[in-house]
């Protein structure tokens, strides 16, 4: 296993030189989000700290995630992060953390049309720093980075949730009948060595359940850990079709075949590949365009 120097020098190394920044559209809102690391003499490793959200208007229970949020007016990139960690942990970041860098900008699709641009740039600390907590936080913990390096578990979502059905946008009964009403993703579960630090006024074992690491975050780990050499290959939930093994998202086989090769032809072409959600509100669209093009050929044929 690597040492968290030699950590440390590939996600420096790794990092996207320079990285890809996304101007924000129309009916978009910025928010900035900061991976923070630091070394963990004890055990030779690399510590990445992840935050409990409290629960809010988007979220009905707590939500584990990395430190950041929303900018304010013209706030640049950077300057909303260093605001946001100084709020929510009562860090500072230009005096107490080092900039490796940052990751590309990433478009996360909302409800009603309106998307989010995430800023997410990387800080190492430089001495043991303690943490303060405001409103948002209801608590943190330090995650080990080896334990990144092993298997995902599996997560399912059920589309027929309030909050998933919004990104889909149809009728669950259609979305069922297709077999595309449920998701699976990678998550990770706390380590049972890791401390959760809380105030006073909290009890550590009753949000322990609450940290599972999945979804965006997840997400841009995977992105980290890949493009630095520290894993060959994202986290993801798999399963072995015909010989191949290819992502398991949806429930049924044939839909990962065909979204796994869709992927791919994207992929081969240079363009961004498809998500999830835009894969569920097309396949009804095209299943008819093939049924059309099917009775349109025995008509006239």
């Amino acid at each position: 296993l690597p040492t968290a120097a030699q950590l440390i020098d590939q996600i420096r190394a790794g990092l996207p030189k320079p990285p890809r920044l996304i101007k924000t559209p129309r009916r978009c809102t910025r928010s900035s989000v900061v991976m923070l690391l630091r070394e963990n003499t004890a055990d030779d490793d690399l510590e990445l700290l992840l935050v409990l959200r409290s629960p809010g208007r988007t979220r009905a229970v707590p939500q584990v995630g990395l430190p950041g949020g929303h900018q304010h007016g013209e706030e640049k990139d950077e300057d909303a992060a260093v605001r946001e960690v100084s709020e929510q942990l009562g860090l500072d970041l230009p005096h107490q953390f080092t900039l490796l860098g940052r990751l590309d900008d990433r478009i996360i699709p909302g409800a009603n049309g309106r998307s989010l641009v995430v800023a997410c740039f990387v800080w190492l600390q430089k001495d043991e720093v303690p943490l303060k907590f405001d409103q948002q936080v209801r608590a943190a913990t330090w995650w080990p980075m080896r334990c990144l390096l092993g298997d995902a578990e599996e997560l399912a979502w059920d589309l027929r949730s309030e909050q998933a059905a919004a990104r889909v946008s149809l009728p669950m009964e259609l979305l069922e009948s297709l077999g595309l009403h449920r998701i699976h993703f990678p998550k990770l579960s706390l380590p049972a060595t890791c401390d959760v630090l809380v105030d006073e006024a909290e009890d550590e074992l009753s949000l322990r359940k609450y940290f599972v690491l999945w979804g965006l975050t997840l997400s841009m780990l995977n992105d980290v850990t890949t493009r630095t050499g520290i894993r060959t290959s994202p986290m993801l939930v798999t399963q072995h079709l015909y010989g191949f093994r290819v992502e398991k998202v949806f429930a049924s086989s044939l839909h990962n075949v065909c979204f796994a090769g869709l992927r791919l032809v994207f992929r081969l072409l240079g363009k961004q590949r498809p998500r999830w959600d835009q894969y569920a509100r097309l396949c009804p669209l095209g299943l008819a365009f093939l049924l059309l093009s099917t009775l349109t050929a025995l008509i006239s044929g």
